[in-house]
C-alpha cells in the first residue's frame, strides 16, 4: 500500500518554502480598492486634484488637458487640520491598574503608571497621537507597531575584563519602541471581521542591502525596481503622478509575516524575507504588535473609511466652478472679431489693443465689431456657497470651528453648548483612539515584565523631565494588570468651559483638603496657573523621598550585614532610652547622654521633610506584606521609630505652641493674682485709714464734747 501523504501543514517548512508563503499571505491581503481610494485620498490632501487612476499600472496620473488653466482651491485640507487640531488638543488620561487590592500590587501599579507615562514621553507619543489621527483621517486607518528593540538604548558594552565581551560587539539596554505604520505597507488577513480575529500581518518596507546584511547576516541582490511610496512623495513614486517610477538603487523589499499565537505557533511566530531570500525566523515573537487605529468604521471588516472620501466630489465640483469662471472671465475680454466681407480690413489691426483704429469699407456693408462676451452665470456666488456648505457638513466643521459666531449666540453658556454638539461627530473616532491606545499600552506593559527585568529610570514631570525620577522593574509586575482609559479624555474640551466647571467645584466648596479646608493650591493647578507649580513639585520631592526610604528598608532587611548592625543600633537606642530617663529621674540634662551612631545609609527625619507626606507613605509601607510577613521584629521597630520621630517633629510645633499658650495662660493668671492681692492690699489698707480717720473724727467729737460740758460747767 501506498504511503499516505502527509497533510501540507504537518510539512517542514524550508527556506524557499517560507518565501512563497509570504508572497503568497502579501497578495491575499493586497486590496486595491482600497489602496486606490488612499492614494486618490492622499493626492487630494497635497492639492493634487486634477488626477486619474491607471487600472494596469496602478498608478495615479495626472489628468490630460489642452493647456486650460485648472484652477484647485483645496478646502478639504483646511477641513482635516481643523479636525486634526481638535483631536491632539487634549492628551489621554490612564493609569495602570492593579491584579489585586494588595498594597504592594497597588504601589506596583502606581510605579508602572509613572514609568508608562515616562514612556509616553520618551517615544514622544503626542507627535505620534498626531500621526495616528493624521492617518487615519486622509487614509481611512493606520497601525502603530509596538515592540522591543534590543538595539536601542543606553549602551551597556562590558568591558575587556568583565563577563560577556565580545570582540566588536555592542550591547545595549534595550527599549520598547513604538512606529505608526503606513496603511501602505499593511497587507492585513483579509478573513478577519474583527481587530481580535487577525490571524496574521504582511509588513513590506525597503531597506538597504547593506542593512540587511548587517542585520540578518546574508547577502542579497538588490531590487530591480522598488516602487515604495513613502507616505507623502506621491508625485515622485510609482504610486503618485506620473507614468515613469522612481528607482531606488541598492534597495531591497523587506516583508516581515507576524502570526499570532496559535496551536501550531503557541508562542507566536514571525518570517522575515524578500522577494527572493529568506533571513530569519522566530517562533518566540509573542502577540501581533500592530495595533489598528482609524476614521470611520465599516461594519463586517477591520478597515475603516475616511470622512475626506465623501467630500472628494464635492471638491472635484467646486474645482470646475471656479476654473469654468476663470475661464469666462478671461474671454470677457478677448471675444472673436466679426468682419464682414468686402470690408476690406486690414487684419493685422485686429488685435486686442484699447484705443486702436481699424480701417474698413463702409459702402461694403456693416462694420467690424466683437462678438458679446459670455456673461457670468447667474447665482455663481451661491453655487461656491453651496459647495462650500456641503463640505461643511459633511466635515463637520461649522462657523465655531473657523473662529466665527453663528448669529443670534451671544450667551456663554450657548455658545458651549453649540461646541459640544459640534464635537459630538468626533465622539466615535475617539473612542477607536482610545480602543487602541488601551490595546497599546497595556501591550506596553507585557513587553515591560518580559524584557525589563533589570531596575530602569524613567524621568517624568518638570520643565525638562528632571523633577522626578523612577525607578521601575517590570519583573514586578504580574502580567495581569490593566489600563484605564478616562473615558472622552481624548475628546476637544474649551478652556473655558474647564475653568467654568472648576470654579464651580471651588465655590461649592468640592476642592478641600484632608482636613476639609479650602486647597488653593490645587486649585490653582487645576486652573492651570503657575502659582502653585513650586508647591507641587516639593510635594513630588517628598513623596519621592519617602518611597525611596521604604525601598531602602526593603533592603536593609534583605542584607544580613544591615541587619546585624541594625540589631546593634536598636540595642544601643533602648540603652540611650533607659539613660535618659534615669538622668531626667535625677533631675540631670538628658542632653548629657550621648545619643547611639545611626546606620549607615539608614533613612533619617530631616527638618525640610513634609512630615505629614513620610508618615502618609509610612503608613501605606506598613500596610504591605513585606512588612508584615517578609520583615522582623527589629526591622519593623525601625520603621516604627522612623513613623514615630516624623509624629513627633510634626506635633513639636503643636506642642511648643500649647507649651506657650499654657505659659502665657500661667503668667496672665499670676498676673491677675498679683493684681487682686495687690487691690486687697489696696483696699485693706483704704479700709485702715477710713478706720483711723472714723476714730480721729469720734475722738475729735469726744474732744470738743468734753470742752462743750466744762464750759458750761463754768459758767454755772
Amino acid at each position: 500500500m501506498a504511503q499516505k501523504e502527509k497533510p501540507i501543514e504537518e510539512k517542514v517548512m524550508t527556506d524557499s518554502d517560507w518565501v512563497a508563503r509570504v508572497e503568497e499571505l502579501k497578495k491575499l491581503g493586497e486590496n486595491w480598492a482600497v489602496r486606490k481610494q488612499i492614494l486618490i485620498n492622499l493626492n487630494y490632501y497635497i492639492s493634487n486634484q486634477w488626477i486619474g487612476w491607471n487600472e494596469h499600472t496602478h498608478t495615479i496620473h495626472a489628468l490630460p488637458h489642452d493647456g486650460q488653466e485648472r484652477i484647485t482651491h483645496n478646502v478639504v485640507q483646511q477641513r482635516v487640520q481643523t479636525k486634526l487640531a481638535k483631536q491632539t488638543k487634549n492628551r489621554i488620561k490612564y493609569d495602570v491598574t492593579p491584579d489585586t487590592g494588595d498594597q504592594t500590587r497597588i504601589e506596583v501599579a502606581k510605579a508602572g503608571t509613572k514609568f508608562v507615562h515616562a514612556w509616553w514621553d520618551e517615544q514622544e507619543m503626542d507627535k505620534k497621537t498626531r500621526d495616528i489621527f493624521l492617518n487615519a483621517n486622509v487614509k481611512a486607518y493606520t497601525a502603530a507597531k509596538v515592540f522591543y528593540n534590543p538595539e536601542a538604548g543606553r549602551d551597556i558594552t562590558p568591558s575587556k575584563d568583565q563577563p560577556g565581551y565580545e570582540d566588536g560587539k555592542t550591547v545595549n539596554m534595550g527599549e520598547i519602541e513604538c512606529r505608526i505604520c503606513d496603511p501602505l505597507t499593511l497587507y492585513i488577513d483579509p478573513a478577519a471581521t474583527s481587530d481580535d480575529e487577525i490571524r496574521w500581518v504582511v509588513e513590506e518596507k525597503p531597506r538597504d542591502v547593506d542593512y540587511v546584511e548587517e542585520k540578518y547576516g546574508k547577502k542579497v541582490t538588490p531590487d530591480d525596481t522598488v516602487t515604495y511610496a513613502p507616505s507623502f512623495e506621491i508625485s515622485n513614486s510609482g504610486y503618485g503622478l506620473g507614468e515613469s517610477t522612481r528607482k531606488n538603487k541598492n534597495m531591497v523589499m523587506v516583508r516581515e509575516l507576524w502570526m499570532k499565537p496559535c496551536k501550531k505557533y503557541p508562542k507566536g511566530l514571525k518570517v522575515t524575507t524578500t522577494r527572493q531570500d529568506f533571513l530569519d525566523k522566530d517562533e518566540n515573537a509573542g502577540e501581533l504588535p500592530y495595533i489598528l487605529f482609524g476614521d470611520i468604521p465599516v461594519p463586517g471588516t477591520v478597515l475603516y473609511k475616511s470622512f475626506l472620501e465623501s467630500m472628494l466630489p464635492i471638491q472635484r465640483g467646486l474645482n470646475i466652478a471656479l476654473t469654468m469662471f476663470a475661464t469666462n472671465l478671461k474671454k470677457m475680454g478677448s471675444t472673436k472679431w466679426l468682419v464682414p466681407l468686402g470690408s476690406n480690413v486690414d487684419e493685422e489691426e485686429l488685435n486686442d489693443e484699447i484705443s486702436g483704429i481699424i480701417h474698413f469699407n463702409a459702402n461694403a456693408g456693416g462694420k467690424v465689431d466683437r462678438v458679446s462676451g459670455a456673461d457670468v452665470p447667474n447665482g455663481f456666488d451661491r453655487i461656491i456657497e453651496y459647495y462650500n456648505r456641503l463640505i461643511d457638513d459633511m466635515s463637520g466643521v461649522r462657523e465655531i470651528s473657523q473662529g466665527a459666531l453663528p448669529a443670534g449666540l451671544d450667551t456663554a453658556s450657548g455658545l458651549a453648548l453649540m461646541v459640544e454638539q459640534e464635537n459630538e461627530k468626533l465622539a466615535v473616532s475617539s473612542q477607536n483612539y482610545e480602543r487602541g491606545m488601551k490595546k497599546l499600552l497595556k501591550r506596553v506593559l507585557q513587553l515591560m515584565k518580559k524584557y525589563y527585568t533589570e531596575e530602569r529610570l524613567g524621568r517624568i514631570l518638570g520643565e525638562d523631565n528632571e523633577i522626578e525620577l523612577v525607578s521601575f522593574v517590570g519583573s514586578d509586575l504580574s502580567g495581569e494588570e490593566d489600563i484605564n482609559i478616562v473615558q472622552g479624555s481624548s475628546l476637544p474640551e474649551m478652556k473655558s468651559a474647564q475653568q467654568d466647571r472648576i470654579m464651580t467645584l471651588w465655590s461649592a466648596g468640592a476642592i478641600v483638603t484632608k482636613d476639609g479646608l479650602p486647597d488653593t493650591n490645587t486649585f490653582l493647578k487645576m486652573m492651570g496657573l503657575g502659582d502653585s507649580q513650586e508647591l507641587f513639585e516639593q510635594n513630588q520631592l517628598d513623596e519621592n523621598n519617602a518611597k525611596m526610604n521604604n525601598k531602602k528598608f526593603e533592603e536593609m532587611a534583605q542584607n544580613p550585614q544591615m541587619m546585624q548592625a541594625v540589631q546593634v543600633y536598636v540595642q544601643q537606642q533602648a540603652m540611650y532610652q533607659q539613660a535618659v530617663q534615669q538622668i531626667q529621674a535625677m533631675g540631670g540634662d538628658p542632653n548629657q547622654v550621648p545619643k547611639p551612631q545611626q546606620v549607615p545609609g539608614m533613612p533619617r527625619v530631616w527638618d525640610s521633610d513634609d512630615h505629614e507626606i513620610h508618615m502618609y507613605y509610612i503608613n501605606l509601607f506598613r500596610k504591605s506584606n513585606v512588612y508584615r510577613q517578609d520583615m522582623d521584629d527589629t526591622m519593623r521597630q525601625m520603621v516604627d521609630m522612623l513613623y514615630a520621630e516624623h509624629e513627633q517633629m510634626l506635633q513639636a510645633p503643636i506642642i511648643a505652641q500649647q507649651q506657650a499658650e499654657m505659659s502665657a495662660q500661667q503668667q496672665q493668671g499670676e498676673q491677675r493674682q498679683k493684681e487682686s492681692e495687690t487691690n486687697h492690699q489696696q483696699a485693706m489698707e483704704m479700709k485702715s485709714m477710713d478706720n483711723q480717720a472714723k476714730m480721729q473724727g469720734e475722738a475729735m467729737k469726744a474732744q470738743t464734747a468734753l470742752q462743750t460740758a466744762s464750759m458750761k460747767g463754768m459758767m454755772k
